[in-house]
């Protein structure tokens, strides 16, 4: 079997799911009782929403999408999962010319931390940020933006009609 692409991964047809209850000792879920795990192309769509100058947080997007589904939280796991998948497949079509990719490197870790995982790691999402406009500083746990909370998007704002 051929392994998938990350753009494969990311434009699987499938629905999100309400999980209610939440299962015991599922993380972040103590004080939850419904919990909505996404797909990696709503994410997708989500992180295509924020517009250049803005910013957000896997924080945000799991608040954004349990206020969409009316739960307690989107869950953690997949969720940092499918932003992790938004971004290979943005680099992957990147790779094969495509101009306009998801912007995931806007989309930081809480604290406005960088994150690791995205391709390239660190230096590259600092190189894009860097490049419209943000400043990006070492600092405890790693590289953040400063000041990010006054760059980020309102999510429901720019919800696609």
């Amino acid at each position: 079997m051929t392994k998938k692409t990350a753009v494969q991964k990311r434009d699987v047809q499938k629905s999100h799911k309400i999980v209610s209850p939440i299962p015991a000792g599922f993380p972040a879920g103590k004080d939850a009782d419904s919990m909505v795990v996404s797909t990696p192309l709503e994410i997708n769509g989500i992180l295509r929403r924020v517009p250049e100058g803005e910013l957000t947080t896997l924080d945000e997007v799991r608040g954004y999408l349990a206020g969409r589904y009316a739960t307690d939280i989107a869950c953690p796991v997949s969720t940092a999962i499918f932003i992790n998948i938004a971004a290979a497949a943005a680099e992957e079509e990147r790779a094969q010319g495509v101009a306009n990719i998801t912007p995931y490197w806007r989309t930081l870790r809480p604290g406005g931390k960088l994150n690791p995982k995205y391709p390239g790691g660190v230096e590259k999402q600092k190189a894009l940020l860097e490049a419209e406009g943000f400043t990006v500083r070492l600092s405890k746990g790693g590289y953040a933006v400063e000041d990010y909370v006054q760059f980020l998007a309102d999510l429901t704002l720019t919800e696609e009609q």
